[in-house]
C-alpha cells in the first residue's frame, strides 16, 4: 500500500508488496533442525503522509536511513558474514520484511507462513534502528523472554559499545508477533532522535563504525545460540503494576493483530501476560468490538476508547469469539 497526494489530499493505493527470504542450512545434523530467524524490515514512510513526523513536509521524500535501512544494511552484513564463515550449526533464516510501518504486516505474516518451522524456531533476533548509537549505546530488549538470554547478551564481548538490557520482549516492533506466538526474542535498537519519520533522517547521519560494532554484536549473539547445546526456551514474562506517573494513561495490554480485516472490530494477536486483557479473559483470535461503551471499529477507536479512561478504572469489554459475542470486565492498569 503507498500513499499519494494530490489536490485532493492524501489518498490510499492497494498495492502488493514481499517479504525477502535467505535461508542458510545449519551445519550440525543435531541441530540444523532448529532455526534462528534475523530480521529487519526494509519499508518506510515513501513521500511522508501517514506516520510522518512533519506534517508541513507531505510529499518529500522520508529516506529512513536509521528507520530501517541500518536494519536491513545489517541483516544483509550477518547473511554474507555466516555464508562466508560456511554457516552455523543452527539454521539461520534471514528476513527483510514489508509492511513493519503500516502494522508489522511483514512480520504477522511470517509468523502464520514460516520457512521454518515456527515450532522449531528458537530465537528471533530484530534490528530495528540500529545506526545511531549515542556514546555507545545499544539498547538489547526481550533479554527475560527466553532462558538464559539476559546471561549469555551480558557475558559478550561489545568493543566500542555500551549496552543497556531490557527485560520486555514486547515492543512495536517486528519482533513482537514472533513472542506473541510463544518464540524467544531480542530488540537491537540503538534509540530514538529527532529525525525519526522526519526527511531529515539521512544517510550521512549514520554512525558507520557504531553500525559496524552493533552488527558485530549481533553477530556473537546470534553465533552463540546457535550452538549452544539447548537452546533458549519462551518465558512468559508478567505485566508488573508500575508507580503512578502523571500523564502516561490507562494501560490494558492488548496486542493486536495488524492490518486490515474483513469485518468491523480489532483482531487479537496476543495479550500482554498478566496484564488487564489477560485477567479480564481475552484471548488471540478475539475480535473487540466494545470497550468501555464505545463501539470499536478500528484501531483508531480502540485508541480514542482507552484514553476515557484513568488507570485502576472499571471497563466493560465486548469481543466477538467464534461467532459470539462475549461480556468481559476489565481493570485498567498504569501505563509505564
Amino acid at each position: 500500500m503507498r500513499a499519494c497526494v494530490g489536490r485532493l489530499g492524501l489518498v490510499r493505493e492497494r498495492g502488493t508488496a514481499a517479504n525477502v527470504v535467505g535461508v542458510l542450512p545449519g551445519t550440525d545434523p543435531r541441530l540444523a533442525r532448529e532455526a534462528i530467524v534475523l530480521g529487519a524490515h526494509y519499508d518506510h514512510l515513501g513521500h511522508g503522509g501517514e506516520g510522518s513526523l512533519a506534517p508541513d513536509q507531505v510529499g518529500a521524500v522520508h529516506p529512513g536511513a536509521d528507520d530501517n535501512a541500518s536494519g536491513t544494511a545489517a541483516v544483509l552484513g550477518l547473511a554474507r558474514a555466516f555464508a562466508a564463515a560456511g554457516g552455523a550449526p543452527r539454521t539461520l533464516v534471514f528476513v527483510l520484511f514489508a509492511g513493519e510501518e503500516t502494522g508489522l504486516l511483514g512480520s504477522a505474516h511470517y509468523v502464520k507462513h514460516p520457512v521454518h518451522p515456527l515450532e522449531a524456531t528458537v530465537l528471533m533476533a530484530n534490528l530495528d534502528m540500529v545506526g545511531r548509537p549515542r556514546e555507545g549505546r545499544l539498547y538489547v530488549g526481550g533479554v527475560d523472554g527466553g532462558t538464559g538470554l539476559r546471561a549469555l547478551v551480558g557475558s559478550l564481548p561489545a568493543p566500542g559499545l555500551s549496552l543497556a538490557l531490557r527485560g520486555d520482549p514486547i515492543a512495536r516492533s517486528d519482533h513482537t508477533p514472533f513472542y506473541a506466538a510463544g518464540r524467544p526474542v531480542l530488540f537491537f535498537f540503538t534509540g530514538a532522535h529527532a529525525d525519526y519519520h522526519r526527511p531529515s533522517d539521512t544517510w550521512d547521519k549514520i554512525d558507520a563504525p557504531g553500525l559496524a560494532a552493533v552488527t558485530a554484536f549481533v553477530a556473537r549473539v546470534v553465533a552463540a545460540v546457535a550452538a549452544a547445546p539447548t537452546p533458549p526456551a519462551y518465558v512468559r514474562v508478567e505485566t508488573a503494576p508500575a508507580p503512578a506517573r502523571a500523564g502516561y494513561g490507562p494501560f490494558f495490554g492488548l496486542i493486536p493483530e495488524f492490518g486490515e480485516s474483513a469485518a468491523p472490530g480489532v483482531r487479537v494477536g496476543g495479550v500482554r501476560p498478566g496484564s488487564p486483557a489477560e485477567q479480564a479473559g481475552v484471548r488471540a483470535g478475539d475480535v473487540l468490538v466494545r470497550f468501555g461503551g464505545v463501539t470499536v471499529k478500528t484501531l483508531e477507536d480502540f485508541a480514542f476508547a482507552l484514553r476515557r479512561h484513568r488507570p485502576g478504572e472499571g471497563v466493560d469489554v465486548v469481543v466477538r469469539r467464534d461467532g459470539a459475542e462475549q461480556r468481559l470486565r476489565a481493570v485498567l492498569g498504569e501505563r509505564r
